[in-house]
C-alpha cells in the first residue's frame, strides 16, 4: 500500500467512524462534549508536541526532516496526521460512553494509533513516539472523562481553557505567520510594559472561568455550560467578560506579533460573538430557565460595564421565566 493511500485511510476511516457514531448512536450532549474536547486536545497537543520535537530536539541532532512526506504542514508536521489522531480520540470516547474501563481502552488504542501514524511517516525513535503519544492521550482522556462524568469542574475548565488558548494564541497565529514568512522572535523585542494589556485580559479570562466554576458549577464553553445563572464577580458589571477578554487578547496578541492578520481576529471574534449571541452568551443560554435571567440580561450590558454592581432581585421580584433573547 502506498504512503498516499495510507494517509487517506488514516484520515478518512476515523472521520467516517465518528460520523456514523454521531448520527446513529444515542449519546447525550455531555458525552458529545466530552468527545469534542478530548479530540481537540489530542489533535492540538499532537501537533504542538510534534512541532516541538521536530524543531527543537530532532533538528539539533540531524539536518534530515523528521517527516519524509510532503503536503500541507505546520512547522514540519503534516496537518492530516494530528487531525486523524484527534478524530480517533473523539470517535473512541464517543463509543466509550462514561465507563472508566472503556475510557482506558480507548486511550490505549488512541496512543497506539498515534505511535503507528508517526512511526510510519516519521524517523522519530520509538521512545520519543511513546512519550509523544502518552503526553497527547492522557490529558485528553482525563478531560473527556471529567466532562462526561460532570466532575472536577475546576480542572476541566482549566484544561479546556488551555485547549482554546493553544488554538487561538498558537495555531491560528502560527498559520498566519507561516504564510507571511514571519516568526515568533518579534515577541522578545518589546518592552515589558507592552505585555501588561495582554496580562490584564488573561486575568479577566481566568476570573470569569473561576466564577463560572465556583458559582455556576460549569465552564465557560457553550457545550459544557454553568447550571445556574452567574451574577457574581465581573458578571455583576458586564454579562460577557469572557468574550471581551478573548477579543482584546487576540487583538493585542496581533500587536505583539506585529501581524495585521492576527489583529483582525479580534474584531472578527467580536462580530461572531454578536451574531451568535444565543450560543456564546456570557451566562449560557441554558440559564434561560432561571427566573432571574431575563432581569439580569436587561440590567447588565453585554459589552460595556455598569457603574455599579448588579444585585439580583429577590424571588418575589424576579422576572418571569423565559429563554435568552439578548
Amino acid at each position: 500500500m502506498s504512503l498516499a493511500l495510507a494517509r487517506i485511510l488514516i484520515l478518512m476511516l476515523p472521520a467516517t467512524a465518528l460520523f456514523l457514531l454521531h448520527i446513529c448512536g444515542q449519546h447525550s450532549a455531555r458525552q458529545r462534549s466530552a468527545a469534542l474536547f478530548a479530540g481537540l486536545w489530542c489533535g492540538l497537543s499532537t501537533l504542538c508536541l510534534g512541532a516541538f520535537y521536530g524543531h527543537v530536539l530532532w533538528q539539533a541532532q540531524t539536518d534530515v526532516p523528521l517527516f519524509n512526506i510532503s503536503g500541507a504542514a505546520l512547522y514540519g508536521v503534516p496537518v492530516d496526521l494530528p487531525l486523524a489522531c484527534g478524530l480517533v480520540m473523539a470517535a473512541c470516547l464517543l463509543a466509550a460512553g462514561t465507563q472508566p474501563i472503556k475510557y482506558a481502552l480507548a486511550g490505549l488504542f488512541c496512543a497506539g494509533f498515534t505511535v503507528a501514524c508517526f512511526g510510519m511517516f516519521s524517523a522519530a525513535s520509538t521512545p520519543a513516539l511513546i512519550a509523544l503519544s502518552t503526553a497527547a492521550a492522557v490529558p485528553a482522556l482525563l478531560l473527556g472523562f471529567w466532562t462526561a462524568r460532570d466532575s472536577h469542574v475546576y480542572a476541566r475548565s482549566f484544561v479546556q481553557a488551555v485547549v482554546w488558548c493553544v488554538l487561538l494564541l498558537w495555531l491560528l497565529p502560527a498559520t498566519a505567520l507561516s504564510q507571511t514568512g514571519r516568526g515568533w522572535a518579534v515577541l522578545w523585542s518589546h518592552p515589558l510594559w507592552m505585555y501588561l494589556p495582554f496580562a490584564l485580559t488573561a486575568l479577566l479570562m481566568a476570573h470569569a472561568l473561576y466564577v463560572f466554576a465556583r458559582h455556576g458549577d460549569g465552564t465557560g464553553f457553550p457545550y459544557d455550560p454553568p447550571k445556574r445563572l452567574v451574577t457574581a464577580g465581573a458578571y455583576a458589571y458586564v454579562s460577557n467578560p469572557m468574550q471581551i477578554s478573548i477579543c482584546l487578547a487576540m487583538a493585542w496578541w496581533g500587536v505583539l506579533l506585529d501581524s495585521g492578520t492576527v489583529i483582525l481576529c479580534g474584531p472578527i471574534a467580536l462580530l461572531l460573538f454578536i451574531v451568535f449571541k444565543d450560543v456564546c452568551n456570557g451566562s449560557s443560554n441554558l440559564c434561560g430557565a432561571d427566573a432571574g435571567f431575563v432581569a439580569y440580561q436587561a440590567a447588565v450590558p453585554r459589552w460595556w460595564p455598569r457603574r455599579t454592581a448588579y444585585i439580583p432581585p429577590t424571588p418575589n421580584d424576579a422576572a418571569p421565566q423565559g429563554r435568552n433573547v439578548a
